[in-house]
């Protein structure tokens, strides 16, 4: 549907379809910053546990605890 929905229009309330286009819009764009958001996160954290690695000379390899 490409007619435009004004929000604040209180007169004429939008229909169902304009609705769930306005969501679905919404959802996507929300999904899209959300994947940005998240690479960004990764990518600050690999940065920062490599700093770590290198001021304390610990190598790359993933230790697990063992609960005895």
């Amino acid at each position: 549907m490409s007619a435009k929905v004004n929000l604040l229009d209180c007169s004429r309330e939008p229909s169902d379809e304009q609705l769930e286009t306005l969501m679905q819009s919404v959802a996507a764009e929300a999904r899209a910053k959300a994947a940005v958001a998240n690479t960004a996160l990764m990518h600050t954290l690999h940065e920062q546990a490599a700093e770590v690695r290198s001021r304390y000379h610990l190598s790359a390899q993933r230790t697990v605890a063992t609960a005895a």
